[in-house]
């Protein structure tokens, strides 16, 4: 009789084994298509689940169920709690990841200089490290170089150290002198300049009161639409859907998403649910990758080192090109 007992608990432990299994892989091929769709290209095993979780987390700025799936398989008792978190977290992403990857659009764009954010930062955990290694051993030099550059009236140099300074990348967090370097890009009448002085004033504004709704804002985000700023429509779009509320601000709001998407706008195109040619990945890969190229322009070889292997792979937004890849390698070979 107890042989008997033991054979099936064996028997339902395997089988819900299986089942976990079947829904782990199921979660990460789902997992896998949201990437897909965000248009992160990643190293990461599209069959672990936890390396796969965690990617999308740092992708989509979601909530982790926060469990270790191996640790809990050896645990008998944790079984059914696996699978009931497997089986509700597909059948939920699986119908809203499109919905997800809007509220990130929003959440990383309204997010990209403050420095309390976790998304600041390239998706896959590789790049990550490296990423973080170079502003550890080399950041404060970066800043110094970036900072008389953009003293001597260099826009780029201006807008990366402005953001440098929101970010704290080289640089204790000041938002001050951050505010400072952005404006002065900004007289430049540089649409992204203009753009990153108004999310600069958003910045501020949220840090410091709890609330977006700023003029300062709108007027700079207009003028960079005037001056091409290509995510300026979005800019105001999801700032009068979200950040206003009188009568004006949902025909408003209609307008600069009508007119992003006419106008080939990646992130107000994501927002219809319309997919572009043109992949954008929240997360703000794109400062980063900002951050990095004016390292190497700073003759940083390890900067030199992990643009060629972001060339190589085709990752953090930049298309795959071996050839820049070899051209970034010889670089850091004689920086060495």
């Amino acid at each position: 009789m107890a042989d008997s007992s033991a054979a099936k608990v064996l028997s339902r432990t395997g089988e819900m084994e299986e089942q976990i299994e079947i829904f782990s892989l199921a979660v990460c091929g789902l997992y896998d298509r949201m990437l897909k769709y965000a248009g992160v290209v990643h190293d990461t095993d599209r069959t672990n689940y936890m390396e796969m979780r965690s990617l999308v987390n740092h992708v989509y700025t979601t909530k982790d169920f926060g469990f270790n799936l191996r640790k809990m398989l050896s645990d008998g008792s944790k079984r059914e709690t696996i699978l009931t978190a497997l089986e509700k977290e597909y059948k939920s992403e699986c119908i809203i990841y499109k919905e997800a990857f809007f509220d990130s659009l929003n959440t990383c764009f309204e997010n990209e200089l403050n420095p309390e954010f976790d998304g600041n930062t390239l998706p896959d955990m590789e790049d990550r490290l490296a990423f973080s290694a170079l502003r550890k051993q080399a950041g404060a030099r970066v800043h110094r170089s970036l900072v008389a550059l953009a003293a001597g009236g260099d826009i780029d140099a201006q807008i990366i150290a402005g953001k440098s300074y929101f970010l704290g990348w080289g640089v204790p967090v000041d938002l001050d002198e951050g505010m400072h370097w952005l404006t002065l890009a900004s007289k430049s009448g540089d649409g992204r300049a203009l753009l990153y002085t108004g999310l600069g004033h958003e910045t501020v504004h949220y840090l410091t009161t709890g609330f977006r709704l700023n003029p300062e804002s709108i007027s700079c985000y207009e003028a960079a639409y005037a001056a091409g700023a290509e995510d300026a429509p979005f800019a105001l779009y999801r700032y009068y859907k979200y950040h206003l509320s009188d009568r004006t601000a949902r025909p408003s709001s209609k307008k600069w998403l009508r007119r992003g998407c006419e106008e080939g706008c990646v992130p107000c195109l994501y927002s219809k649910y319309e997919r572009p040619e043109k992949a954008w990945a929240p997360g703000n890969v794109r400062a980063a990758v900002d951050w990095i190229r004016a390292a190497a322009a700073l003759k940083e070889p390890d900067a030199f080192t992990l643009l060629g292997k972001l060339y190589q792979k085709g990752h953090a937004g930049l298309e795959k090109n071996e050839a820049r890849a070899a051209d970034c390698f010889s670089a850091a070979l004689q920086l060495s």
